[in-house]
């Protein structure tokens, strides 16, 4: 169900109805083999793990049908835009599920590349460890996978945060005389929405074929690409977003991202494809030929 879900959001395809069954299938009970037995933190997480991927797929599919359906009278007044009252909503709704996250899953955009490192034997670690583009990292093994289970809810998160702000950005590549203020941090909010998917990114990269739905993500990964390669070049979006476009971590992101569509190339088509096409598409811009080196 949430497969479907979301490969029909994010490849515009027609939904198959079985989405339509969700408010009839119970949660799971996560019965273990012995209920009065302790439990580590890490096994106690998973389940708040499956139940914020659940609600966060509730969210994108609320994202998508208020944003990119068929557009009403007021969006067509607008660019095609939601009207801001539905898009503060959306992001108010998006922000109170991250902040209703347990502690241990809970995250903040300022440091947006850190995790609880679990130790051996499953529980919490006091130090802090690191999503980055270090080599360096790719051989750490997390007990239950807990990196993977991570960077897929974070990076969710910002793929709903990306495809409610995207109309902002079209916007101001294509209406700038027309922007608000509003606009302008709706416009800042989408290119912050494109940086660091942690999915792309040590020590998770190394597992990708643990990753579920792993052609979903180059599908994502090439639209975030297109984006930026639009936004670089246009000047009005490089002044809203001066300080995301003169920092490092965009390069860095762009790094990881064209990474991520070399390695897939191998066994999906559409990532070798998609390679193709980005590679001589940033190679021409100067500031980002460093990212495909």
């Amino acid at each position: 169900m949430r497969g479907d879900s979301w490969y029909r959001v994010d490849l515009d395809l027609p939904g198959s109805g079985i989405s339509e069954l969700c408010d009839t299938i119970a949660l799971p009970l996560f019965l273990g083999s012995n209920d009065n037995a302790p439990q580590l933190p890490i096994q106690a997480d998973y389940r708040y793990n499956f139940l914020s991927m659940v609600a966060i797929r509730q969210l994108i599919d609320r994202v998508h049908d208020a944003v990119y359906r068929e557009p009403n009278g007021e969006q067509e007044e607008n660019f095609g835009l939601p009207s801001l009252l539905i898009t503060r909503e959306l992001g108010r709704q998006l922000e109170t599920w991250r902040r209703c996250l347990p502690a241990t899953l809970q995250w903040s955009d300022s440091a947006r590349t850190l995790y609880n490192f679990y130790d051996a034997n499953g529980k919490p670690h006091l130090r802090e460890a690191t999503f980055t583009e270090s080599r360096s990292h790719e051989t750490s093994i997390e007990p239950y996978n807990a990196d993977i289970v991570i960077a897929q809810l974070r990076s969710r998160f910002y793929y709903c945060q990306l495809m409610l702000y995207r109309p902002f950005l079209y916007k101001a590549l294509h209406f700038p005389e027309q922007l608000t203020d509003e606009d302008a941090k709706c416009v800042s909010l989408c290119i912050q929405a494109c940086l660091q998917w942690p999915v792309c990114m040590s020590p998770v990269r190394s597992k990708k074929r643990l990753i579920p739905n792993i052609y979903v993500w180059s599908q994502s990964f090439l639209m975030i690409l297109i984006l930026i390669r639009c936004a670089v070049d246009d000047e009005t979006v490089r002044v809203l977003c001066r300080e995301e476009m003169e920092s490092p971590v965009l390069k860095q992101s762009v790094q990881a991202m064209f990474r991520w569509m070399r390695d897939m190339g191998n066994v999906d088509g559409i990532a070798e494809w998609a390679y193709s096409i980005l590679k001589p598409l940033y190679s021409e811009y100067p500031e980002l030929r460093v990212a495909v080196a």
